[in-house]
């Protein structure tokens, strides 16, 4: 997990915590494996998740007492504890290889970008 720090034009800071995971198979090849790391994240609890199974997740977090919010995407997706603004695809624009998508929100006054990508083999 990376903690970024939030600067603003008012002197204050507050920390922001990202956590990518790239998870083959949602973690479905491993007995327990999707459960663990669904309480993995209700246990760190970071701002922003990076990974490929949004709605499954958010379900998953919502029955451990966790609220996310997320979007729907074709291939990365976004986990956010704020609520989402905006959402994009960034890439592909057309029968590309791999995504990329964006994500706003606001935490305090401050309005924030994240950005995800899984690009593919070729």
């Amino acid at each position: 997990m990376v903690i970024i720090t939030l600067l603003s034009s008012s002197s204050s800071s507050r920390d922001l915590s990202m956590l990518q995971f790239n998870i083959w198979q949602e973690g479905t090849m491993i007995p327990g494996g999707f459960d663990a790391i669904a309480d993995e994240i209700a246990r760190l609890e970071p701002d922003f998740i990076m990974l490929r199974f949004c709605d499954r997740i958010v379900n998953a977090l919502k029955e451990r007492g966790k609220t996310y919010y997320s979007f729907y995407s074709y291939d990365s997706g976004l986990l956010s504890k704020h609520p989402i603004t905006d959402s994009s695809t960034i890439f592909p624009i057309q029968n590309d290889h791999g995504t990329i998508y964006k994500m706003k929100t606001t935490v305090g006054k401050q309005v924030c970008a994240v950005y995800t990508a899984h690009l593919d083999y070729l």
